[in-house]
């Protein structure tokens, strides 16, 4: 009889947690502005723009420096890069003339 008793009280409590669920899931669903991601505002670079980005290497190949003085650099802020795309720091043109030139602001 007991077992009985502790079977009902387990289902009893699972059906309170259940009805509990449900309650949150329809409260929730009636929100309005359920988009978790953020949205998207990065600029996307023109035809134009991406040509005179210039990568680590041609960096290196303009300033006739090894990867690892422009990665220096740029840990000591001296030459950040303008852009990202995905994980690749990218260099404007101007950028690397201003910074030949000691026009970089730190």
């Amino acid at each position: 009889m007991e077992i009985q008793n502790e079977h009902e009280l387990i289902n009893n409590q699972l059906v309170s947690f259940a009805r509990l669920i449900a309650q949150f899931v329809v409260s929730f669903s009636n929100k309005e502005n359920l988009s978790i991601a953020p949205e998207n505002k990065q600029h996307t670079p023109s035809k134009q723009e991406c040509e005179d980005l210039l990568s680590v290497k041609e960096v290196c190949k303009i300033l006739g420096v090894s990867r690892g003085t422009v990665y220096n650099l740029r840990k000591l802020n001296l030459l950040l890069p303008d852009v990202k795309i995905g994980r690749s720091p990218r260099y404007k043109k101007s950028t690397l003339v201003k910074f030949t030139k000691g026009e970089v602001k730190l």
